[in-house]
Parts: structure tokens; C-alpha cells; sequence
């Protein structure tokens, strides 16, 4: 399986396809196990930069050259451990110790109840927060590839089991929101039915679709998290309507894909059973279900994308899921 920049985030399967008429064996090495000749697949558990290398050799005793196929391999959450001190008069320092030896902590997230503080991109990881009162305090370490840990604990004072329960709901229905995009983003079906819908607007790209990241819709995320704060819900609709973007077969056509494919599916159905509405109480309301909530700062950002750049591609993709739930 294939996590983020570069990196599989589980065991590589390999099987060789040659000739046989030509080849008569193919030998194979990795990680210092020396020379084996290829009789069926096999699979490389270790983690980290592996490189395989591997040669054929002909039936009259020719051997080519040997070939060099790297690895970066990391299915291994990142260890993270929370410790929160009192450094004043209602002032805490959140500290979080963050590991990951093989691809490396890319970014600490905060929380207090449930709701982000912040994120640290480097170590130390440490937020000071101000308050006080019965609170539950989490720091989520991410790594290169995608993975994350969790470590929560309270402040010094009783806290409802609750709250912990809230914490990990809207924290586990937001990563899964974000993977969904993604995996819809990153369809080949999906990408072919946007582009045929952009030229049919006279709109020809000149590249290829990039591929879509989590590290990118979370960032997407969090930064419209923060517009959500201060543009209306009235100014957002009004600006909808100004630039209204409707193209109901297309969207009927990547309804299709989804029911089709098992992975998007059922993603899509673990979603439509999300049940608390656990999203920041200072962001713009939406009802149930909490997706609504959550894909709300997504789409202030791509329909932005869309208004400012003509970049149309996430903002049809974010109405797209919103559709299923009737978010917009």
C-alpha cells in the first residue's frame, strides 16, 4: 500500500514477469541476504530504504547487468508521549515527546476537548495554552508517510470519560474524511470524467492531475478552518451564488464510480454512520451529520481555488461528498 511522499506504509509483494522462452533464471538480493533465484513472489517485511537488486541470466549462460530497484518502507506508527505542566497563574506548557526512526515526525496536532490548538512542524513539540477548568488535552505525531499516534491525558482535574470519546470521534472521522478525498482525487475514472467536463468548458490542461496528499487537504483544511471563523455564512452563500458551478451528469457520473468501487464505497458508508457533531463551536453551524461540519473549511478553500485560480478540480470533489450527505 502506498502512504505519502514515496513511502509504503505496509509489507511490498514482488513478483517477476520475464520471458521464460528467454531467461532462464532471474536471481534476486535485498537488505544483505544474499543471491536467491526468483521461483514464485515473495514479500520484503523490512522497513526503512530498502534496495533490491536483481540480474536475469540467459539459457547460454549470458548475465545482464545488475538491476537496482529502491524501497522506502514505514508501517510503523510514530511514539509519542503528552505531558502537561503548569507554568503560572492559569497558563499550561503541553509538551510532547515525538519519535519515528524510520521516516521521521513531520507535525505534532493539539487539541483541547476536541478542538486544534495548533501544530508543531519540529521538535520541541510544545503549545502553551491559558485557561483553566476540567479539560482533556491530545497531541497527534504524524510521520513522512501518513501514520499517527495519539497520546491524551488532563489537566489537574477530573475529566469526563466523555470527552475522551469526542476527542477520538471527530480526530478518527476527519482522518478518514481526508483519506476519502484523497483515494476519490486519486481515481483515474474519477480524474478522466473532470478533465472531459473541463473541455467541454474549453478549458484544456496542460498537465496531468498531481496527485493528492493528506499533508495537503489537512493543511486545506486547518487553513479554512480559520476563515470559517470570520466570513459569514450569509457572505458564503452569496458568493455561491455568484459563482454557482452545477453540472449534475458529471456528478451522477462519479456517483457511479463510487458505488462501483469497493475501497470508495465503503469509505463513503463509514461516513454516513458518523453520529456526533463534535466539530468547534466557534465555526460556522451545520447540522448533522458531523461530515458536513467537517468538510465545511474544505470547501471555503477549493471553492476559493475555484473563484480565484479556475482550479475546479477539488471543489467538484468536495461537493461531490457533500452531495451524498446533502451538506450544500
Amino acid at each position: 500500500t502506498m502512504g505519502e511522499n514515496g513511502w509504503y506504509i505496509s509489507p511490498i509483494t514482488l513478483t517477476c514477469i520475464y520471458d521464460h522462452e528467454v531467461i532462464a533464471h532471474v536471481y534476486y538480493e535485498y537488505a544483505g541476504s544474499g543471491y536467491t533465484e526468483y521461483t514464485e513472489p515473495f514479500t520484503i517485511t523490512n522497513q526503512g530504504f530498502v534496495t533490491l537488486t536483481y540480474y536475469a541470466v540467459d539459457y547460454e549462460g549470458e548475465i545482464e547487468d545488475v538491476n537496482i530497484l529502491p524501497f522506502r518502507i514505514d508501517y510503523t506508527p510514530p511514539n509519542i508521549d503528552l505531558s502537561v505542566e503548569k507554568t503560572g497563574f492559569s497558563k499550561w506548557l503541553f509538551s510532547a515527546i515525538a519519535e519515528d526512526s524510520i521516516s521521521g515526525v513531520v507535525n505534532v496536532e493539539f487539541y483541547l476537548d476536541g478542538q486544534f490548538l495548533g501544530n508543531v512542524t519540529a521538535a520541541p513539540y510544545e503549545y502553551v495554552w491559558t485557561g483553566s477548568g476540567n479539560h482533556s488535552v491530545c497531541a497527534i505525531a504524524y510521520d513522512a508517510v501518513g501514520l499517527n499516534a495519539s497520546s491524551t491525558m488532563s489537566t489537574p482535574y477530573t475529566v469526563q470519560s466523555s470527552n475522551q470519546q469526542i476527542i477520538n470521534e471527530r480526530i478518527n472521522q476527519r482522518d478518514l474524511l481526508f483519506q476519502t478525498i484523497v483515494d476519490i482525487a486519486n481515481n483515474k475514472e474519477i480524474q478522466r470524467i473532470i478533465l472531459k467536463s473541463q473541455m467541454s468548458r474549453g478549458i484544456f490542461p496542460t498537465s496531468e492531475i498531481p496527485v493528492v496528499t493528506k499533508t495537503q487537504i489537512r493543511q486545506m483544511y486547518f487553513i479554512g478552518l480559520i476563515l470559517s471563523k470570520v466570513i459569514s455564512k450569509s457572505r458564503i452563500q452569496s458568493m455561491i451564488g455568484k459563482y454557482q458551478f452545477s453540472n449534475q451528469e458529471m456528478q451522477k457520473e462519479i456517483s457511479v464510480i463510487i458505488e462501483k468501487n469497493p475501497t470508495l464505497k465503503t469509505e463513503i458508508s463509514q461516513l454516513q454512520n458518523s453520529k456526533c457533531d463534535c466539530e468547534n463551536e466557534n465555526t460556522i453551524e451545520w447540522q448533522f451529520p458531523v461530515i458536513c461540519t467537517l468538510l465545511f473549511p474544505l470547501f471555503i478553500i477549493s471553492f476559493g481555488l475555484y473563484v480565484r485560480f479556475d482550479k475546479i478540480y477539488l471543489y467538484i470533489l468536495v461537493l461531490s461528498i457533500g452531495d451524498k450527505f446533502n451538506c450544500f
